[in-house]
């Protein structure tokens, strides 16, 4: 496990972006998996940014989404589709056909090997220390499927679901082991909402309580955290 240990959101979130920029640079034929959230909107604005500077052609660049709602129409605002749609491929300019987004089957994860397996994934953590929506409980080698959300999920979501009548209580996510199998994993966190969770990570290795802790022992694993996010005694790291 690398840590980058960064001053300010801001810091973070351009060092996310240069490394994603570097990747799409060096492997014009890649395939993404793309996290959704709060945490990755700045990111993703950073990359489009980078790439109106110095354009790169990403026609052949698969995109594969971590999770997505149970309920909420994929046309919502509040769907991850649409969050896609407007953070990630307006801005890069990317086809939509080469944006994947979660079955609630095995299919999604054949799609995934028919493509040649996920080679970067993207990653932010809930205030729990779920990936995806791997909540508390998850075990290592979980597949895609629909999962439970926890409660801390529910309320932490909760504001960016106000204009849905229900708020959705299931998801399709990744699994575990799904997302542990890409190549490399980048994981962004900033904000002292994040900190427990990232205690976790540095403290603890494969706890099924803390999902966020099973990437600890992955081959090519980033952490990126600003101070906010980063335990006082791992700010030296």
């Amino acid at each position: 496990m690398r840590v980058i240990n960064s001053i300010g959101q801001d810091q973070a979130v351009k060092a996310m972006a240069e490394i994603i920029y570097d990747h799409l640079m060096s492997h014009p034929k890649t395939i993404i998996g793309v996290a959704t959230g709060n945490t990755m909107i700045p990111v993703y604005a950073e990359l489009a940014e980078m790439l109106q500077k110095n354009s790169l052609d990403l026609s052949l660049v698969r995109w594969f989404a971590l999770d997505e709602y149970i309920g909420v129409p994929s046309n919502h605002k509040s769907s991850f589709r649409s969050y896609l749609i407007k953070h990630l491929v307006i801005p890069l300019k990317i086809d939509e056909s080469n944006l994947s987004l979660p079955a609630a089957d095995l299919a999604y994860e054949g799609a995934i090997k028919t493509a040649g397996g996920i080679d970067l994934q993207l990653l932010g953590v809930g205030v729990n220390g779920h990936i995806g929506f791997n909540e508390p409980g998850s075990l290592k080698n979980s597949r895609t499927r629909i999962v439970d959300l926890d409660s801390k999920t529910l309320e932490s979501n909760k504001p960016d679901l106000k204009d849905l009548a229900e708020i959705p209580t299931q998801a399709i996510s990744m699994g575990v082991g799904t997302i542990l199998e890409a190549k490399k994993i980048i994981l962004l966190a900033t904000g002292s909402s994040k900190r427990e969770a990232i205690h976790h990570l540095l403290q603890y290795s494969d706890r099924k309580e803390s999902p966020v802790t099973y990437l600890k022992n992955h081959d090519d694993f980033i952490l990126i955290a600003d101070e906010l996010a980063l335990p006082e005694e791992y700010l030296k790291l």
